[in-house]
């Protein structure tokens, strides 16, 4: 089936499976760990049970006047166990303030950076190292080794001594000298007419799949599933959130590419495609649902009370969380003494956000315009201060609190005076090469507020501080740095530049260095769109060849209020889903030259009869980045049509991580020799302007479908493949297509499609 070689190795494996007796890994890895705190030489702590590991058993057993029989088991393990007990020290205790503990993360560094870095591996830490290393950083691994030896040091589940709820009067104190220092007046809004924003979860993952045909695929396979089972698990226990716990620990200003990021900045990023697939996983519904059953009992996280640095990772965590429940409280099927906790702890979590600024930046008055240091520079002002008053209008509409909708309202006015007349936002707009990312940020954040009002107000789309921008030309601003990032340059200072290394010399954004103009997308102003350029608002669906990635709907506030505007707008699903079906039967027809049908959902390709046989097989099993498993490597085939040879094909089989046994899609990428087309240099690239690409698609290939469940990736082959019969003449096409039989063939000889 898969040839000699597989076969052979299949049987040695057996072999050896059933023949010697095996040796667990894990006990391996403990035994070495233990022998090494005992003082012996194992040598690494690999797992591998080596000459240099049982080397120190001899020693070790003949120190103890014993004889080793040379199998490491549950008695090994004992008796190192028993010895160390005898020399351990008693596990470290989390100092107490905040002076204390900055003081002992400091002593810790050498050890937290080793981590980090890789130097050293969880598996090779006394318990007493592992448990210091999580007094202040939790990472994956070390959090999963703790639970491994059953020890008790998750020390980010602790609250902090001293934390008390912030009282309404003292969170609003600034924002009320605010309002009346200019005698603002809150716009009309009604509590009891307001508009829900999303329907059913199923009702939900149909609006994305409307919009991107492949989202329940993509959002299943964002993430991969060890960081999510370890946010499940982990984070609904932290009692606090502690922020940036592992940067700038290896020496970069962020962390080095192959550096480990901490907990907190995992289950963040990893939060809004989490609540994104529990649209349509079981699995993910109930490990969000667990996580936040797990805070609202324990009424955390809380800020963290022992930093005196602004707490943007739990103002935008905070934020993501409301959204969340916005999306998905309704299947969570709470009962009603519940949810009265529940509005309980929103209310306190989105207290916890105000006053905006540290003790003696409180910011009672308009936002400066002209930014020259940064002592001018104030969170209200900034992304932070719209992000704040998000949460805090969110909390009101969702616990029917009217003080707190009029208290975002003016969070939101003061933000809005910190507009220049151009639409810039002043206070993020002198970031150096950061200041189009935090512009652009800011201004989404401002439209996600916007739509938030919308469910109990009018819109205010021509709302402005005194003669400053609107809010629709603070977004207008924002898109045309979409068209040029280096427009924004003028509001920078030279100080501000200073760490941003090569790019300071030619002044050149980030957003233009590391993301590009595509990297920003227009869905994060949904309703502007669909309100004023409802031409642009149509690029929002998925059209043939668009390699839509799921970072459209998971970055930056992953509101997605696009997807709520179609909820509350019907009549647009109605046209959308008419103009599929008219496009779906025109589709079927065309495709019946290469297609044999549907079978289970998946779209298979014709078998064309024809005999191939395998005269070199390189290839190899492996895993890409996303856990899908794919065959690489060289082949050369013999067929009965035409005998050729072809470097680089591809065979990428798509596995459902939950069920690897079950194969999704099944993709190879094929490859022309130069020259096979005299008269026509790169026949694929055209076909690829014409029609479009697919995510994984290399410059140089062609990727055949041979089975998929994404019917947009049969149609983008099918449009492929008639390009190509319009731009090649008849001898070459029919070249063609004999070689991509063959390579049908091929693949299907190997037997993968199950």
């Amino acid at each position: 089936m898969f040839g000699n070689g597989l076969k052979l190795f299949v049987f040695i494996f057996l072999s050896i499976t059933f023949f010697v007796k095996p040796i667990s890994a894990n006990d391996v890895f403990t035994a070495q760990r233990l022998l090494t705190e005992l003082g012996y030489a194992p040598g690494p702590i690999d797992g591998a049970y080596g000459g240099k590991t049982k080397k120190a058993f001899v020693k070790l057993y003949t120190d103890q006047n014993m004889t080793f029989d040379g199998v490491v088991n549950k008695n090994e393990l004992d008796l190192l166990k028993k010895l160390i007990a005898k020399i351990n020290r008693p596990m470290p205790k989390l100092p107490v303030g905040r002076n204390a503990k900055a003081a002992g993360k400091k002593k810790a560094l050498p050890l937290l950076k080793a981590l980090i870095t890789q130097e050293v591996y969880a598996v090779e830490l006394s318990d007493y190292d592992l448990c210091t290393s999580l007094m202040y950083v939790d990472l994956i691994d070390t959090y999963t080794e703790m639970k491994k030896r059953n020890l008790d040091c998750l020390y980010i589940s602790e609250k902090q001594n001293g934390w008390k709820p912030i009282e309404r009067k003292k969170a609003f104190k600034y924002l009320q000298q605010y309002q009346n220092r200019y005698k603002i007046k809150i716009p009309n809004f009604d509590l009891s007419t307001k508009v829900k924003p999303f329907g059913s979860i199923a009702e939900t993952a149909e609006i994305y799949e409307i919009l991107n045909p492949n989202f329940r695929q993509k959002i299943l396979f964002e993430e991969s599933i060890e960081r999510k089972n370890f946010c499940y698990d982990w984070f609904g226990k932290v009692s606090y959130i502690a922020e940036n716990q592992s940067k700038n620990i290896d020496g970069s200003q962020s962390w080095l590419e192959d550096s480990l990021r901490d907990g907190f900045v995992i289950c963040q990023d990893t939060f809004n495609s989490s609540y994104l697939s529990a649209l349509v996983s079981k699995e993910d519904l109930n490990g969000i649902k667990n996580i936040f059953e797990n805070w609202i009992n324990n009424d955390v996280p809380r800020r963290d009370i022992e930093t005196k640095k602004n707490m943007f990772m739990y103002v935008l965590l905070i934020n993501k969380s409301f959204a969340a429940l916005e999306m998905l409280e309704d299947e969570f099927d709470w009962s009603d003494k519940f949810k009265l906790k529940l509005n309980k702890w929103i209310q306190l979590r989105a207290l916890e956000l105000f006053p905006t600024d540290l003790a003696g930046k409180h910011v009672s008055t308009y936002c400066k315009h002209k930014i020259t240091n940064y002592s001018h520079m104030n969170e209200a002002c900034k992304n932070g201060g719209i992000l704040r008053a998000q949460a805090l209008l969110r909390a009101g509409i969702m616990t029917n609190d009217k003080e707190f909708i009029e208290m975002a309202y003016i969070a939101f006015h003061r933000f809005m005076s910190g507009i220049r007349k151009d639409g810039s936002v002043a206070g993020d707009s002198v970031r150096g090469c950061t200041a189009a990312d935090y512009n652009v940020w800011a201004t989404q954040f401002m439209s996600d507020f916007h739509e938030l009002w919308i469910q109990i107000g009018n819109p205010l789309w021509d709302f402005r501080v005194k003669n400053y921008a609107s809010v629709r030309e603070t977004i207008e601003y924002s898109l045309d740095l979409y068209e040029d990032f280096e427009k924004i340059n003028k509001y920078t200072w030279d100080e501000s530049w200073d760490s941003c290394g090569e790019l300071k010399e030619n002044k050149v954004q980030m957003a233009t260095a590391r993301y590009g103009r595509n990297y920003y997308t227009f869905e994060s102003f949904g309703r502007y769109f669909f309100t004023f350029k409802p031409n642009v608002a149509n690029k929002f669906f998925k059209i043939k060849g668009d390699t839509r990635d799921i970072a459209r709907y998971t970055a930056q506030s992953g509101s997605n209020y696009e997807v709520s505007y179609l909820f509350t707008n019907p009549e647009l699903i109605r046209d959308i889903k008419r103009e599929e079906k008219l496009q779906k039967e025109k589709f079927q027809e065309s495709l019946k030259d290469f297609v044999l049908g549907s079978q289970s959902g998946s779209y298979l390709l014709k078998d064309f009869g024809e005999n191939v046989t395998i005269i070199q097989n390189d290839l190899e099993l492996k895993n890409d980045k996303n856990e899908y498993l794919f065959y690489n490597g060289d082949l050369v085939y013999k067929s009965t049509k035409e005998m050729f040879s072809t470097t680089g094909v591809d065979i990428k089989v798509e596995n459902d991580p939950r069920d690897l046994k079950k194969i999704h899609n099944i993709k190879i990428g094929f490859i022309i020799e130069d020259g096979s087309f005299p008269g026509l240099s790169d026949p694929f690239k055209i076909a690829q302007n014409e029609c479009g690409i697919y995510e994984d698609m290399a410059d140089d290939s062609l990727i055949v479908p041979i089975k998929t469940f994404q019917i947009d990736e049969v149609e983008l082959f099918n449009c492929q493949i008639s390009t190509l019969q319009k731009i090649l003449n008849k001898n070459d096409f029919m070249k063609l297509r004999r070689r991509l039989e063959s390579a049908v063939n091929l693949v299907q000889s190997l037997e993968i499609i199950n």
